[in-house]
Order: C-alpha cells, then structure tokens, then sequence
C-alpha cells in the first residue's frame, strides 16, 4: 500500500504513522511511502495514515478498508471437516489395532490348525506309504487287510437279501472278482538285462493294469512279478473280458529299457469269485478264493502262458463241497460239474491242476 502526505512548506520535515486495524491497534511511525505486510491471515481491516509538519499537530485519518477472504483451506467448513478427519483417523488407527490383534490372533489359529492339517497329512503319508508298493505305487498286500472286510461285509448282505427274496440276481453286479496276473518268464528278464530292466518292466506293467482297470478297482502289487486285482461290483459273466483286456494289452506292449531296448512279455491271468457259493457266502473267505485264483493262473501257465483261466461255481456246488485245498480239491469239483473252467487256451489244451509250481 503506498500513501503520500502533501506539503508545500517543508516537505523532509513531514511526519508520518500508519495503522492496520485488525491487525495492530497502535500506530506506528514510518518515513516510508509504502507499506508491505505479506501474509495476511483472512478478515476485514482497514489501513489508516496520519501526518504532521515537525512537532505539530496531527492532521486527519485517512483510511480504507478491505477484506482478506480466506482460502479454502481456512475456511470453517474445511476445518469442521479436518476435524472430522481426525477423528475418524483416531477410530481408524484404533480399529486397525483391534484389527491388528484380531489379525493376529486368527492368525495364530490358523498357525495351529495348519500345523494340525500337516501332522496329520503326515501321518496320512506315512499311512498311505505303509500301504503301497514303493516300485510300482500299486498298493501292496497290507492294504487288502485295510479295504476287504468292508468289501466283504457289504458283498455278504446283498448276496443275503437275494437269498431272502428282497431282490433279484438278473446278472447284477454284486460280486468280488480277483484276478491274479503274473508275467511270463519274468526271471529270464533279470538274468539277461538285470534287475534295472526287470523294475522297468514291473512298474509298466502296473501303469498297464491301472489303465485296463476302472476306478472303483484296486491293483495290488502281490509280490515279485505277480499281481492281484480286486474288481468291485462285477458281473461274473463278464469277466473273462477283463481278463482278455489285460492280457491282450500286455501282449501289445513294448517294454522300454533305460538304454533303449524294447522287451515284449506276455502274462498268465488266472481268476475267482467271490463268494465262491450262494449261501452261506461268508463261508468261503476270500483269502481262500483268491488262493483258488492263484492255482487258476498257474494253470494257465501250464497250458502254455499268454493264456487266462477263470473257475466259476455252479449251483451244484454246497457249503460241504467248497475246496479246503484247492490244489488237492479243485479237479474233483471240476470233473463232477460243480465248479466250471473258463479259458483263452485252445480246448485240446489240458489244464494241470498240481499243487507244485513250474
């Protein structure tokens, strides 16, 4: 702001004060024409000067007034607001702390249930190992002890509701079938390519069976070069396909070796059903049935491999007629009708039930 004080006597000996009214209530002399005051906070003022010659007395007040408007930010909604803001800032660091303890606390939970769901897939792993063939990952024989009385149990009621009339046979698939496969000349294998090739083998011939078999079936790894497979829910009649399938697909197969030799095996299948009679079927264990199957696939060896033998029961066939030894008891049974030979052998081949083994 600049002002000016006139005189036509003696103008160095001009006086003068200034005053900003809402700013400062004295007056303040100058010997400036200009004043600056930067930074005015916002309000209504009014700038006022006054001179005098010498020591004389002051002459009028001149003035004028004017209005800083505040900024937006000095308004007294935007501080009603930041005001506001604080607040809500104050609840929000107070709510992320509780959300922080909370955090911490599910957190902490979740720790322990995740080191639960590990201990326990651990111990389901070590379960599952305990149960399956290390070379092959085909279960192993433990594992029928685990499934079987299960599969028994649900076998043995549905066979008795048919026997009480509650529903009809009509080729259903209500039975246990257990095929044992084991592989031609497996020993030759290890004599002339070595134990390497014969694991090579072993462990296509699972992916083999794995492939011809369904997924409500289990392949079990019996030992050595033989193997079971338990297929549930199957119809009698129907299985000397399954049969063939596994044979067929080994036959066809071309067993890579590590260094690149291509073998070609055959395999020998020999099955039995469960439950070997109507009733009672529990008579019968299945451990013994599959010892019946195990004798039918040796006979298929004897008959000349790349061959499968089934053994079905005919309604002849009594509690008091089931084979003890089936080595010993299952050509009588046969030669009398009550127990019928299935084969892929050609029918001028002669089945060798003998108890020892070639």
């Amino acid at each position: 702001m600049r002002y000016a004080g006139l005189s036509f006597l003696r103008e160095t000996a001009v006086q003068s004060e200034t005053r900003l009214v809402g700013l400062e209530p004295d007056w303040r002399p100058t010997r400036s024409r200009e004043l600056r005051i930067p930074a005015l906070p916002p309000g209504t003022y009014r700038f006022e000067v006054r001179s005098r010659i010498g020591d004389g007395p002051w002459g009028s007040t001149a003035g004028f007034g004017f209005v800083i408007t505040p900024a937006w930010w000095q308004t007294w909604w935007f501080r009603t607001l930041a005001g506001l803001a604080l607040a809500g800032l104050g609840f929000l660091a107070f709510w992320l702390r509780l959300r922080s303890l909370h955090h911490r606390t599910v957190l902490l939970e979740s720790q322990v249930a995740e080191r639960t769901r590990e201990l326990q897939a651990a111990n389901e792993a070590l379960r599952t190992q305990s149960l399956t063939d290390p070379l092959t990952g085909l279960r192993n024989r433990r594992f029928l002890g685990v499934c079987m009385p299960e599969d028994v149990a649900q076998v043995n009621r549905t066979h008795r509701n048919i026997s009480l009339g509650k529903c009809e046979r009509n080729g259903l698939n209500i039975d246990l079938v257990f095929l044992m496969v084991d592989v031609d000349h497996f020993k030759m294998v290890n004599d002339q390519y070595g134990h390497p090739a014969g694991d090579a083998v072993l462990q296509q011939l699972a992916e083999i069976l794995r492939s011809a078999t369904r997924d409500s079936d289990t392949v079990v790894r019996w030992g050595g070069e033989e193997f079971l497979v338990v297929a549930r829910n199957a119809c009698r009649k129907d299985c000397n396909v399954l049969a063939e399938r596994i044979r067929s697909l080994v036959e066809a197969h071309e067993f890579r070796l590590e260094d690149g030799q291509v073998l070609h095996r055959t395999c020998s299948v020999g099955f039995a059903f469960y439950p070997l009679v109507e009733m009672p079927p529990d008579h019968v264990p299945w451990e013994q049935v599959v010892d019946v199957a195990d004798h039918a696939l040796y006979a298929a060896k004897r008959g000349g491999r790349n061959a499968w033998v089934g053994i079905f029961p005919q309604e002849g066939l009594g509690a008091e007629d089931l084979p003890r030894n089936p080595g010993h008891d299952l050509p009588p049974l046969i030669a009398t009708g009550k127990l019928e030979v299935v084969t892929s052998l050609p029918s001028h081949v002669p089945l060798d039930w003998e108890p020892s083994r070639d």
